[in-house]
């Protein structure tokens, strides 16, 4: 399975070792093969699936095509990844929750048999997609978490994890198709490089392994809690109080309250010591109700919008169209330092989004003075 494009160490899996599924198997079907030492392609197709998919051998490779859609139908894992195993490769599949909740769509090692894995031969899967909600409208679906590692020594290269935020019947409100995150790891030296998250109803990601490193990160909290959602504690990148190493590059955190006036304390949590390790870390109001105070921990100001023409501004708090400095008082109400001393300033520009890190393509270095309007992004650097 697969062709010699001159890439080095590639592997050819010969097909007389493949089995190719079709949404007709059932999961015993599809088992025995795996169980059997066969690697597995599954077809294109909607798999209603009553038992997880158990992959247990090392090296084994499951290739969905056509984004194989691979669907929870009895509260089980849509995948099982057996704990002590190395060298998998999954990819190209969409996982779906279904009717019953799941404690998680793919499940990789186990909480009872933790496994460190080898950095030489990682688990690796890619282009993962997963949904709690969207196709069946009328259907209610839930579950636990999408993606749930146990086992160290993992790589995941392009996953979207979506709760859905509408579905086929139209907008989703009153926190339907519930999901409490979007990943879980548990493992040491998990790696996840273009990872996205949207709208679970808790941490989206909940990060409890050392070691772990992120390569981009793209997410947005739900549109549809209320206020008690921001006073709960979530972050949108969790990282746990025991972790002591851990390193994160562009990890972008959006939200658009549209349904309540929800204030995130922080759209990412880490110990204090790990602050540092994440690098470029971006906090973006795109619409609606409600503010996130800092980008991560207690750093990076306030993410709001503009009182008067609603645009985004940074954590300095300067309106570029309005040219006016927003500052809280005591109780934390939003004050317009045009209004306090009667400033009159032109019109001009695009608002900014505010960044901690070493850069960013879409903010100066510099903070604006009330004299200084430009029609460039406002943005700062904070090393």
């Amino acid at each position: 399975m697969g062709f010699d494009h001159g890439i080095l160490d590639a592997t050819t899996i010969p097909f007389e070792n493949v089995y190719v599924a079709s949404d007709k198997d059932t999961a015993d079907t599809i088992n025995a093969k795996l169980a059997s030492g066969l690697h597995l392609v599954l077809s294109p197709g909607i798999y209603n699936l009553t038992s997880p998919l158990l992959i247990s051998k090392s090296n084994q490779v499951v290739l969905g095509l056509g984004f194989a859609t691979l669907v929870s139908a009895n509260g089980n894992a849509a995948i099982e990844v057996a704990s002590g195993i190395d060298g998998v490769r999954l990819g190209g599949v969409l996982l779906q929750a279904g009717p019953v909740k799941a404690e998680a769509l793919l499940k990789w090692g186990h909480s009872a048999l933790p496994y460190r894995g080898v950095p030489s031969n990682p688990g690796i899967f890619y282009d993962v997609f997963a949904r709690v909600g969207g196709p069946n409208g009328d259907v209610p679906v839930s579950a636990t978490t999408m993606l749930q590692i146990y086992s160290g020594n993992v790589i995941g290269d392009n996953m979207w994890l979506w709760r859905a935020d509408h579905t086929d019947t139209g907008p989703v409100t009153n926190s339907r198709n519930p999901v409490s995150n979007g990943l879980q790891v548990f493992g040491d030296d998990v790696t996840m490089l273009g990872l996205a998250v949207e709208h679970t109803l808790e941490d989206l990601v909940k990060w409890e392994g050392n070691g772990g490193q992120t390569y981009f990160y793209q997410s947005e909290y739900p549109y549809d809690v209320n206020t008690e959602y921001g006073t709960s504690g979530f972050a949108s990148y969790h990282v746990g109080s025991n972790v002591t190493s851990h390193g994160a590059w562009g990890i972008g955190v959006y939200h658009f309250f549209r349904d309540y006036p929800v204030v995130i304390p922080t759209g990412i949590s880490c110990p204090s010591n790990l602050e540092a390790s994440f690098v470029n870390p971006v906090g973006v109001y795109l619409s609606g109700q409600g503010h996130m105070d800092h980008v991560i921990n207690d750093k990076g100001y306030f993410i709001y919008h503009c009182l008067s023409c609603m645009s985004t501004f940074d954590f300095f708090s300067f309106c570029v169209k309005c040219c006016d400095f927003f500052t809280p008082n005591s109780s934390g109400v939003l004050l317009s330092m045009n209004q306090i001393y009667g400033f009159k300033r032109p019109v001009l520009g695009q608002a900014g989004t505010a960044v901690v890190g070493k850069r960013t393509s879409r903010a100066s270095s510099s903070r604006p003075g009330p004299d200084s309007c430009t029609d460039s992004a406002v943005g700062a650097t904070v090393d």
